[in-house]
């Protein structure tokens, strides 16, 4: 497996280093497709010019993917105009993080305009000579292919700003792109095959995690990993020694390593009943994470922390942490997630006999699990509120 993530890498790199601006396009699966996105992002890391915009989102729509993309500009945005700059670097700084023309946040307009006008504009404002732009889109998971195949479409055939590299992830064991686009005279389009077993990625992950030459960059989440597996087969003896160490080793480790080990023994704590404890892994773990900047990692710590609150009878903290959970859930585009937030959320409102509040906490969910197209959970949640309201007409 290693020789295949090489061989991506080579494949990448002279893609990225050759003096045509194009596509590559690489047929993966789910599985091993968050690779993909790796693989450019260490590219980018190790550049000292280029730049490249990646994401790993789930695709479920065009006008969703125009979406994601804009905030996930925006988001970068806000993050700049967030930094102490000095006084000359200023008038850089703002052309940066100056809106973005309106048509990329025009949920009426076509997808595809959107998506040019994002591209055109962030290219004017980074571009610099011999600078190269990737642009990579790896879904983890592809809800409807025909309309991801149409995503390629055009976005292989529109135009491109001086600078662009594209990647894009196809579909293993049916491609989208059709043979017209990577004709052999087309040298701008290249193609690429890249995936694996998961077996192979255990077997990779358990590989790297064991080997103490490793950089601690990719040694560390390796053993998070395997701790992580750990936990959910239950091994907690082996969980918690993997946790520990990372807490005892894992300084100046990708942010967010080591919030998540303590939310691991938190976890381990909960299940041999040992509730303050967990608690307090999950606080320390979330002042850890406020230099990360990673909601989904603080998702997972403040909904642990939530449980575990409501478990002990500590209504209000976890009032408190189901709201965010539920707020950080939205931000992440998760109807499912959020709807079970607000659902207990609204227990615990119930359970500190705020009446109003936990029936309007209810009815947000059940809309939400409306829309997911979850009728049992939206009709046993439908007959709490109808049961809530029995009670407050007696």
């Amino acid at each position: 497996m290693e020789a295949r993530i090489e061989r991506l890498k080579f494949i990448y790199a002279c893609f990225v280093d050759r003096p045509i601006d194009g596509a590559l396009v690489v047929r993966t699966d789910d599985l091993a497709s968050v690779f993909v996105a790796h693989v450019v992002d260490d590219f980018d890391a190790r550049s000292p010019t280029d730049i490249a915009f990646s994401t790993t989102a789930p695709f479920t729509t065009f006008v969703a993917l125009a979406d994601h993309l804009v905030q996930m500009i925006q988001a970068q945005q806000r993050a700049l105009a967030g930094r102490e700059v000095e006084d000359e670097d200023r008038a850089a700084l703002g052309a940066l993080v100056a809106p973005l023309p309106p048509i990329c946040s025009d949920r009426s307009a076509a997808p595809a305009a959107r998506i040019q006008a994002l591209f055109d504009e962030v290219h004017v404002r980074v571009s610099a000579e011999d600078r190269r732009i990737t642009w990579c889109i790896a879904p983890t998971e592809i809800c409807d292919p025909g309309g991801y195949a149409e995503v390629m479409r055009a976005l292989l055939t529109m135009r491109r700003p001086p600078g662009l590299r594209l990647v894009l992830r196809d579909l293993k064991d049916a491609p989208c792109v059709e043979p017209s686009l990577t004709a052999p005279d087309d040298e701008s389009i290249v193609t690429a095959e890249f995936w694996f077993t998961l077996d192979e990625a255990k077997a990779l992950t358990a590989r790297r995690a064991a080997d103490p030459s490793q950089p601690p960059a990719i040694r560390m989440p390796a053993i998070l990993e395997v701790a992580l597996t750990d936990l959910g087969a239950g091994r907690l003896g082996d969980a918690a020694l993997k946790f520990r160490y990372l807490l005892a080793e894992g300084v100046g480790c990708p942010p967010g390593l080591r919030p998540l080990a303590r939310y691991g023994l938190a976890e381990i704590a909960q299940r041999q009943g040992e509730l303050p404890l967990a608690r307090q892994h999950l606080e320390v773990a979330l002042g850890e994470l406020s230099e990360a900047k990673a909601p989904p990692i603080q998702y997972t710590i403040v909904e642990a922390l939530a449980r575990v609150a409501a478990a002990l009878g500590e209504y209000e903290l976890a009032e408190d942490c189901y709201a965010c959970a539920a707020a950080l859930s939205a931000a992440l585009r998760s109807n499912e997630a959020c709807a079970g937030n607000l659902e207990a959320l609204g227990d615990v409102r119930l359970a500190r006999e705020n009446f109003v509040d936990a029936r309007d906490a209810w009815a947000s969910a059940a809309d939400l699990w409306h829309e997911d197209g979850s009728e049992a959970r939206e009709r046993a949640l439908r007959q709490k509120i109808e049961d809530l309201d029995g009670r407050a007409r007696r």
